[in-house]
């Protein structure tokens, strides 16, 4: 921590008029106390992050690591069928999130706050 920062309890609380604002000096006080308002990082799930955690989960895992022993020993591909499953339970995971995602990110942008 920087030994010339000033403590929050050392920054003046005033308030400025609103059509000038605060100084160059008063806004530098401010940020150095800690004082400045900072954007909140989203804790959503990218589209990729998505897709990645529904394709990398443990029984895809477990169901590949099979498939991969069966193609190892030559067993015919009607031993594969349930490949089919893993795939289509895949894909419907990652739609229905997909979907959520972009309805909750619909409503974000209603209920988004409005400053003036």
């Amino acid at each position: 921590m920087n030994k010339d920062a000033i403590s929050p309890a050392e920054v003046v609380r005033k308030s400025p008029d609103v059509s000038l604002g605060l100084t160059s000096e008063e806004v530098f006080a401010r940020k150095a106390a800690g004082l400045s308002n900072v954007q909140v990082k989203s804790e959503e799930k990218t589209v990729l992050q998505i897709i990645l955690s529904n394709v990398f989960t443990y029984f895809n895992l477990l169901f590949f690591f099979l498939a991969a022993c069966l193609i190892f020993t030559g067993s015919g591909a009607q031993n594969l069928l349930f490949l089919g499953v893993v795939f289509c339970n895949t894909a419907i995971g990652t739609v229905q999130e997909l979907r959520a995602k972009r309805m909750l990110d619909r409503l974000n942008l209603i209920s988004a706050p409005r400053a003036k």
